[in-house]
């Protein structure tokens, strides 16, 4: 409800909704096929590796879109300030 509260849009909270059952679901499928053939100990390790690459990814497009925009700031007031 808050997602629709904050956006009004219905078909943004059904969609995010969707996309957390299918992902559930193909999770749920692929899970046992995969920890059956692997250690489970590499199985952890991949888990980890993993998650460590998204934050990695995730820190590293936050600050360019961070730089990104404190320079289109810093440009529109210098624009301002020649007004």
């Amino acid at each position: 409800m808050h997602l629709y509260n904050e956006t009004g849009s219905t078909t943004l909270s059904a969609a995010v909704t969707l996309i957390s059952v299918i992902s559930r679901m193909i999770s749920g499928m692929l899970l046992p096929a995969i920890s059956d053939r692997l250690k489970l100990l590499n199985l952890l390790l991949f888990s980890q590796l993993s998650v460590a690459i998204f934050i990695a990814i995730y820190i590293v497009v936050w600050v360019c879109y961070y730089l990104h925009f404190k320079k289109l700031a810093n440009k529109m007031n210098e624009e301002l300030k020649k007004i």
